[in-house]
């Protein structure tokens, strides 16, 4: 793995929330499920290469950050997951993502639907993955590629907060490119490379981008996410913009 710099502990200016403002005023944001695609496959060269956009730097929300295709879950992914929830997939996402989706979905949340299976919030949320990264990267994945990856949840004091989602996917056999207007630039790069340039200060990553990124890179090869990796959600406890849950975002 490319070294970091030996001065580097973890917590950079370049990890925050880059651009996204803290505020105290008014009640405690919703938090919102929403999804992100980690599209992978083989370098040529060895190692592990990921599909990553270039925010614009116009854009109200992660502006200006290197990020992987994804975004909030809409009212159509209900539609779909409900049509989709008995399926096999949406059975055993439902047990890999765990009490991440009843934290998410549960009562009083923003994505509870009333009278819900237990496997519903997986299918809605695998119908999100699947939407989302096709409107951004023209690329249709099939349901069983998807791996549960992780859970992060946007810290307290910010105007908008999610529970992200986010798969793995073997994407060698796809092709993707940059269709969606929110990014400049859409295109593969080595786990290797972005690590480098995140290290020399070139680009801009928040904190789940990162830990992520780290974590396929440590991968041999792409078929490896099909071993899944253990997904603990960690919802900050409180509302206060101080939560310790900063920490982990490096704010």
């Amino acid at each position: 793995m490319p070294g970091a710099p030996a001065n580097y502990d973890g917590v950079d200016k370049e990890v925050t929330m880059a651009n996204t403002s803290l505020t105290s005023a008014g009640p405690p944001a919703s938090i919102r499920p929403a999804v992100s695609v980690l599209a992978l496959r083989g370098s040529r060269a060895g190692g592990i290469e990921v599909f990553v956009q270039h925010r614009r730097k116009s854009m109200d929300f992660a502006a200006g950050v290197v990020a992987y295709p994804g975004g909030r879950v809409d009212p159509v992914d209900f539609a779909r997951g409900a049509a989709d929830s008995r399926c096999p997939v949406a059975q055993e996402h439902a047990r890999l993502w765990g009490r991440a989706v009843d934290l998410s979905f549960g009562p009083g949340s923003a994505g509870h639907q009333p009278g819900q299976d237990a496997a519903l919030p997986a299918a809605v949320l695998l119908a999100a993955a699947l939407r989302e990264l096709e409107e951004e990267t023209g690329a249709s994945a099939a349901p069983e590629a998807c791996v549960p990856w992780d859970v992060w949840t946007t810290p307290p004091g910010y105007p908008r907060r999610f529970d992200t989602f986010f798969y793995a996917l073997d994407a060698s056999d796809l092709q993707l490119q940059n269709t969606t207007t929110e990014a400049s630039v859409g295109r593969w790069s080595s786990t290797g490379n972005l690590l480098e340039q995140f290290y020399a200060g070139d680009i801009r990553l928040w904190r789940p981008t990162y830990t992520l990124l780290r974590s396929v890179h440590e991968l041999g090869d792409p078929s490896e996410i099909s071993a899944g990796r253990r997904i603990v959600p960690d919802r900050p406890d409180s509302s206060a913009p101080d939560d310790a849950h900063h920490r982990k975002y490096g704010l």
